[in-house]
């Protein structure tokens, strides 16, 4: 964001927070309607999943554009388009009836949510205060908080509308329209750019040399993570709606609230810190989460979904914030943009392959056997965090915030 007055900071922060809660808001209503079009739309489980991972197809396609753009002219212009094009993707939500215009809505959505999610974080971070730094709660509750009002308001429009998707869209169109005026209004502390055209200097998805540990670290977190959160948005409504019975949107926004109030609740109970004790937490949780599912998925036990859901939402919040947490003081301020945008970019693989893999599958031998086999991959990335975290000693090497080249 570019301005010669900026607003206060916490405003600043509240309107970036915002930014970032409004991609999982935007994200998380469609996942829970999907096995309702399904069976009016008749695709298969494999189509659905291409449905889900549209959004991070879109995404992986602009991380590596925007990155650069944000650092070198200003976080404003780069918001203000990643919400032109997110309208643009909700407008198709409306008039779509077949999977192929609601894919091109996804792609879309996932081309604007990774504008906002990673210059929008880059803008948390760049009003964040130095002495107390708490961009990566405030990230992660917000995206919390997204997650849980989305499965709200997906349930609430299945119940009330007859094409809820459609509605979903129209009032997408009306959440970007007010974002878009905070954004105008409300300027960051980010001065004019003085990098320009083709500089050397300028951001890219590139890791700087003395932040590669970190980030490799984090990255095996936030992999972690969000493949769990992945597994949760994808299978998770239509396995809830299996094991707990009633209407699937319903079903599955209880199990995504669920989700969500366990990931705001341990970024709320455990702040500060250097992100390893989150990172041993989240590999702790999410390994206990995955067993839960597992066990659920073959025994068919309801109350053992409940279970995952609650230690997968607090691994998804302990991994992701800690991962961000992590890697925040390695991140130069002149590539900060871009180097969230490489963290965000390892992100969305991690949420999209396993969710592709698993939809081939489902048509195969089911939810519950799918839920099993992806389960297990997640125990494996979590039991990896876990180790790593474990053998690992907090680094000391003296990274300053803004200095990492």
């Amino acid at each position: 964001m570019i301005a010669a007055s900026p607003a206060p900071a916490w405003i600043r922060r509240a309107v970036a927070a915002s930014i970032v809660g409004y991609v999982m808001f935007a994200a998380t209503i469609p996942s829970p309607l999907y096995a309702l079009y399904g069976e009016s739309w008749h695709y298969s489980s494999s189509v659905g999943s291409l449905l889900f991972a549209g959004y991070a197809f879109g995404a992986c396609i602009a991380l590596p554009l925007s990155a650069p753009l944000s650092d070198r002219i200003g976080r404003t212009p780069i918001l203000l388009t990643g919400l032109g094009v997110s309208v643009a993707g909700a407008g198709l939500f409306v008039i779509g009836d077949s999977p192929a215009p609601v894919f091109v809505a996804r792609l879309l959505q996932g081309i604007g949510g990774a504008v906002l999610i990673s210059s929008g974080t880059a803008a948390l971070i760049d009003a964040d205060d130095a002495q107390h730094p708490r961009a990566a709660t405030l990230s992660t509750v917000a995206s919390a908080a997204g997650i849980a009002l989305g499965a709200a308001v997906s349930a609430a429009l299945a119940a009330a509308f007859a094409w809820p998707l459609a509605a979903s869209g129209v009032l997408l169109v009306g959440v970007v329209v007010l974002l878009a005026i905070a954004v105008t209004v409300v300027r960051s502390s980010r001065a004019e750019p003085q990098v320009r055209g083709g500089a050397p200097h300028a951001s890219s998805l590139r890791i700087a040399p003395a932040a590669r540990r970190r980030f490799m670290v984090s990255a095996l977190g936030v992999t972690a993570a969000w493949a769990a959160a992945g597994m949760t948005l994808a299978l998770g409504p239509r396995l809830a709606g299996d094991l707990w019975g009633g209407p699937t949107p319903l079903a599955g926004a209880v199990l995504l609230a669920l989700f969500a109030a366990a990931s705001a609740f341990v970024q709320l109970a455990r702040r500060g810190g250097d992100g390893t004790g989150e990172l041993a937490i989240a590999g702790v949780a999410l390994f206990m989460g995955a067993g839960a599912l597992a066990a659920a998925a073959l025994l068919g036990q309801g109350l053992l979904l409940v279970v995952a859901g609650i230690a997968m939402g607090c691994g998804w919040g302990a991994g992701n914030a800690g991962a961000l947490r992590f890697l925040e003081p390695a991140i130069p301020l002149d590539r900060r943009a871009g180097m969230l945008s490489a963290f965000f970019l390892v992100a969305y693989l991690a949420i999209s392959l396993p969710t592709i893999a698993t939809g081939g599958l489902t048509d195969l031998v089911g939810v519950r056997s799918s839920c099993t086999v992806l389960a297990g991959a997640t125990a494996v990335l979590a039991g990896a965090v876990a180790v790593a975290m474990r053998r690992m000693r907090p680094e000391r090497d003296g990274v300053a915030r803004d200095g990492a080249e």
